[in-house]
């Protein structure tokens, strides 16, 4: 499991959701938050899983399992497609569907994952700030014990995020 570091922190009354929640993950002093994308990377059997948050118009990987933790372009990202989607949001085969063949996380350019799947990261106030990710280089379909495990995960880093923000002391710069 990687954690990102660094993050330019920002008095709490001031930031976004979305940034509250990259902080968070990028700062994340706890065991517990990290060892949730080790546990689904390892349980549900894929090469890498991440929590991400889309902040502006990049994608945070900021906290990894299986991959260095690293930023993307919204465009080039296939959580893109999934923003908004209340729940597990899966694609069996990346290559074969029009809106991620073409990606380069897809199509070879910067590695060629051929599956992903997600469910959603919300902040406090009930936004959609990221995703939790599974990705694989092979094809394959969740089952219902591994989609149920995705949710599970998903709505306790939430919470994990939420209350990580709330403990966070106003003006601390991290």
């Amino acid at each position: 499991m990687t954690v990102a570091t660094g993050g330019d922190a920002r008095d709490e009354e001031t930031r976004d959701p979305a940034t509250a929640a990259r902080e968070a993950l990028e700062n994340w002093a706890d065991f517990d938050l990290p060892a949730l994308v080790d546990v689904a990377r390892q349980y549900i059997g894929v090469p890498m899983a991440a929590i991400t948050v889309l902040e502006g118009h990049q994608f945070h990987f900021a906290l990894t399992s299986g991959t260095d933790p690293f930023c993307t372009d919204e465009g080039d990202a296939m959580c893109k497609h999934s923003m908004g989607v209340p729940g597990i949001f899966q694609v069996r085969d990346t290559l074969a569907d029009e809106r991620m063949a073409e990606l380069p996380y897809v199509d070879g350019r910067r590695a060629s994952l051929r599956f992903y799947a997600s469910a959603p990261i919300y902040a406090a106030g009930g936004e959609m700030v990221g995703r939790f990710c599974l990705f694989d280089t092979e094809v394959r379909t969740l089952d219902p014990d591994d989609e149920l495990l995705l949710a599970k995960l998903a709505h306790t880093a939430s919470r994990a995020i939420q209350r990580g923000i709330e403990a966070k002391p106003r003006g601390v710069r991290a």
